[in-house]
């Protein structure tokens, strides 16, 4: 993430590290009062959200290409969900997809995303 990025602070908190399982919906509620002022809390949020559970983090992608709550426009936003499209893991030898990339199995997961981002 860029250093001089609003979301700077998420880059050194080991709640977000790429091996963690990232923060619980209750840490990311609690953590509300660390939002840098120059941020609005949604978008604030909303960044640590992408950030919790592998499983999930697709999904969540999917979430907010539908809501208001992230600027696509700004550099910070696109380099982090370059950083989440692009994340691997070990895999094992029983799947070929990842944790995070295995919701790509389910062709109704993948319809709405082709139609999040026509």
């Amino acid at each position: 993430m860029l250093a001089n990025s609003p979301f700077s602070s998420l880059n050194i908190s080991t709640d977000v590290a790429i091996d963690l399982k990232g923060p619980s919906s209750y840490e990311i509620v609690v953590s509300q009062s660390k939002c840098p002022s120059r941020l609005n809390i949604h978008e604030y949020m909303s960044f640590q959200t992408l950030f919790s559970g592998k499983s999930r983090r697709w999904l969540q992608i999917l979430v907010e290409l539908g809501s208001s709550n992230l600027n696509f426009s700004t550099e910070a936003t696109t380099t982090l969900m370059t950083f989440l499209a692009l994340q691997i893991e070990p895999g094992d030898k029983e799947n070929s997809l990842r944790v995070v990339h295995r919701v790509f199995r389910d062709e109704a997961f993948c319809k709405r995303l082709v139609d999040q981002l026509n």
